[in-house]
Formats: C-alpha cells, structure tokens, sequence
C-alpha cells in the first residue's frame, strides 16, 4: 500500500486503512495542518474507505492536507456568501408574498430557513475549531456574536409563529425588512471573525 500527503510519502505501519489514515493524520499534525481530501487509486475516498470497510492491500492513498487557520477562513467567506444570497433570496419571497404568492413564498421560506441553519452550524463548527466564544467578536454598532444569535433565535420563532398563523402581511415584513438587516449584521459578523482568524495564525490570505 502506497500512501502520500501532499505528494509526500508516508511510512505506515500494517496493510490497513484505518493505519493508513492514522499515519497521514499523526503527519499533517505534525505539520500544524488538517487533513482536506482523501483519495483511494485517485477517486475520493467514500465513506465505506475512510470507515476501514474495505481491502486496502495493494492501494495508493493520495491525501491532501491544508492550514487549519485557512478552512476555517474559507468556510466562514462561504457563510457570508451565504447570507449575501439569503439578503436576496428573502427580499424575493417578501415581494412574492406582497404579491399573493403565498404558496411559491412559503416554499421559498422553507429552504431560507434551512439555508439559516446551514449558517449557524458553519459558524458553530468553526468556533469550535478556533476555541473562540461567540461573545469574543463583535460588529461596529457594539453587538457581540450572543447578541446577534439571540436576535436570529427571536425572529426566526416570530417568522415561525406569524407563518402557522396564516398572517403574511407580518411575515413579509420580517422577510423583507427584520431578516434581511439581520443578515447584513450576520453577514459582517462572519467577516470579521474571519478576519480575526486569519490574523491570529499570521496568514497573508484576505
């Protein structure tokens, strides 16, 4: 079994899977990076493989490996993204639900909340991959990440309870006005912490 990080070879002991990726695990750390991508005969390993469910025996592992520091920058840049398209997509179903499109704005609603939450797992992952606390970061008008998550876990139940009410005069209103402010707010906070990160690990990447 050939195994390589970052084109490097790798010495394993045993013929297995789960020694090949402790191997290449115990490497990366060694070099203050996290292993990204796994790769079985050049097809990405699937959850059968990295599970050790297979005969790895005569296999060539090919891994890849990245700065924690940056995953963490790149998935917080993809969680702004994120809301910029949320501001957008929010502001859409409020102009539908003005409009009487009530199904199609319901339906639109569904995966903004789905797309929210999506967001705050990126956030919370990442928070746990730094050791940061969400109240350690802050936006310009003084507001700290607590602020900001209490604020979302209010308006998300109000948004909630105004759709199970049928009231979607309300609803439009938190969409196109409450919402999307927050999601401005999110959306800097996001940044901030990224750029927090970068700056703590001393990387060049903006």
């Amino acid at each position: 079994m050939l195994v390589y990080l970052d084109d490097v070879p790798v010495p394993v002991s045993g013929d297995s899977v789960s020694a090949a990726l402790e191997a290449v695990g115990v490497a990366a750390q060694q070099r203050g990076r996290i292993v990204v991508e796994v790769l079985l005969n050049g097809r990405p390993a699937g959850a059968d493989v990295l599970a050790g469910r297979i005969d790895a025996a005569g296999s060539e592992f090919r891994c890849r490996s990245a700065d924690p520091a940056q995953v963490v920058a790149d998935t917080l840049g993809d969680a702004a993204a994120e809301l910029s398209g949320l501001i957008s997509d929010q502001k859409l179903a409020c102009e539908k639900l003005w409009a009487g499109g009530t199904g199609e704005a319901v339906d639109s609603l569904k995966d903004v909340l789905e797309r929210w939450r999506l967001v705050q797992e990126a956030l919370n992952q990442c928070l746990q991959a730094t050791g940061l606390g969400l109240g350690e970061i802050s936006i310009e008008s003084g507001k700290t990440g607590t602020d900001l998550s209490a604020l979302l876990a209010r308006l998300l139940e109000q948004i909630r309870t105004e759709l199970g009410a049928g009231r979607f005069v309300e609803l439009a209103d938190l969409l196109g006005v409450d919402l999307s402010n927050l999601a401005e707010q999110w959306r800097d906070l996001l940044m901030r912490l990224r750029r927090a990160v970068l700056d703590s690990s001393g990387s060049a990447s903006s």
